[in-house]
């Protein structure tokens, strides 16, 4: 038996013309929020050690957007740009400075092409974006007691020389130390997501890069709940992935 029929409603004019008028006067007004929450949205974060391209607008503007939502309604919003300023591409960029102008003490080298294809808070700027910029350099005591608190749980494995924690249930592991003694994504990520949740006492962290990351997040935050940093159903945390821009070479 299959009903089929329609059900009319009849709104008046004069409250109709009521809320219009309110929409008008008022603007779209947020529902009542029942908990000012605080945000933290880890969004743009070009790396600074090469050219910025259009890729990089993608995260940019969703994260933006995002943002002017989670404003809109109400909550106290932290936007930051998480870039790396520390590592094997800054030793690179230096090595590669010292060969080409050895007396760069004294002499200031010319970084007018540098600035050429850098213009960074000029896009910024005009898509009127805000943002906090926090490099990993900002973390880097902070891996050193990540590093510590894995050993102390006893999470930590050894593996050619390497410390690695394997979360369980995860296809890779995360190496938090290299075979050489230096730090990873994985190390300055977890840095990162414990600093967001001790220090900012966040309740809401939002990651906007493209799906290409998604197993490196989900490996993180796996790691992060095996720890006891964040129960899931008191932080949400999340990573909001999109697509990614492919050459003709795919």
């Amino acid at each position: 038996l299959s009903l089929s029929g329609f059900i009319n409603i009849y709104l008046q004019k004069t409250f109709v013309s009521k809320q219009l008028s309110n929409l008008l006067i008022n603007g779209v007004q947020p529902p009542p929020l029942p908990s000012k929450k605080k945000v933290v949205v880890d969004f743009s974060s070009p790396n600074i050690a090469k050219e910025m391209h259009v890729g990089h607008l993608r995260s940019t503007i969703i994260g933006d957007s995002m943002c002017r939502l989670f404003e809109f309604l109400g909550y106290e919003v932290l936007r930051l740009n998480h870039v790396g300023d520390w590592g094997t591409q800054f030793g690179m960029l230096i090595a590669h400075l010292q060969d080409m102008f050895p007396d760069y003490l004294t002499v200031s080298p010319p970084i007018g092409d540098l600035q050429a294809f850098y213009k960074f808070q000029k896009i910024y700027d005009c898509l009127d974006i805000k943002l906090i910029e926090r490099g990993e350099s900002y973390y880097q005591d902070q891996m050193v007691e990540v590093v510590k608190e894995f050993e102390k749980k006893g999470l930590v494995e050894l593996d050619e020389g390497r410390k690695v924690v394997f979360p369980p249930g995860q296809p890779i592991p995360l190496t938090v130390v290299k075979s050489d003694g230096g730090y990873t994504y994985d190390t300055s990520d977890l840095a990162a997501i414990r600093q967001r949740i001790f220090e900012e006492k966040a309740d809401i962290i939002i990651y906007v890069t493209d799906s290409g990351q998604s197993t490196h997040f989900q490996v993180v935050f796996a790691a992060v709940q095996l720890i006891g940093w964040y129960d899931p159903k008191v932080i949400r945390v999340e990573h909001a992935g999109f697509g990614v821009v492919l050459g003709e070479d795919k």
